[in-house]
């Protein structure tokens, strides 16, 4: 009997369902894009700033510390973020922000937002299946100013993670064998 339970929990453990929130907020006269990592919504993974800078993008991800991802590694990434498939987009909310020192371009720039959103909105629903997108364009008259917030809810479970997680391994070791590395 306690195999089974302890089977039964193993297995809830592994399947169970993990929320990642992601929040962004992009500020074009600051010129940085502000982050901030939770799990299950309440549990700080991370958080900082990226700038763009001349080698490439910077990550600040404390006061002290930084990364630099020179633009040329950036063309390369879609191989190592092949972890994040099998995330499944549970939820995506924004907030545009659009200003400008005339009403008519304002209200233009505001309208072109909204619209780009409903599109977004019917190929997000329809092809990845998001349970909830929403997004707010609020234009500013008199203001210039172009700022974005970004909500993504992102789903997972431990089991998704472990079979990611062997993948990379078994590359890292397959790539050092084809080098010559190891044996």
């Amino acid at each position: 009997m306690a195999y089974i339970i302890a089977v039964l929990l193993t297995a809830a453990i592994l399947l169970f369902p993990i929320f990642l929130n992601i929040h962004l907020f992009f500020d074009i006269e600051k010129k940085k894009c502000c982050f901030s990592v939770y799990l299950l919504r309440f549990i700080r993974l991370h958080g900082g700033y990226i700038t763009v800078c001349r080698q490439g993008i910077a990550l600040h991800l404390s006061q002290k510390k930084a990364v630099l991802v020179p633009f040329r590694e950036l063309l390369d990434t879609g191989k190592k973020f092949e972890i994040t498939r099998g995330f499944i987009l549970y939820g995506y909310s924004h907030l545009i922000e659009i200003g400008s020192e005339e009403f008519a371009s304002a209200l233009c720039a505001a309208s072109l937002a909204r619209i780009a959103t409903c599109i977004a909105s019917a190929y997000v629903v329809r092809k990845k299946h998001c349970s909830s997108f929403k997004g707010d364009v609020v234009c500013r008259c008199g203001n210039a100013c172009f700022k974005v917030s970004v909500r993504l809810i992102l789903l997972f479970n431990l089991a998704l993670l472990l079979i990611a997680l062997c993948k990379l391994l078994l590359r890292n070791i397959l790539e050092k064998a084809e080098n010559g590395k190891i044996g």
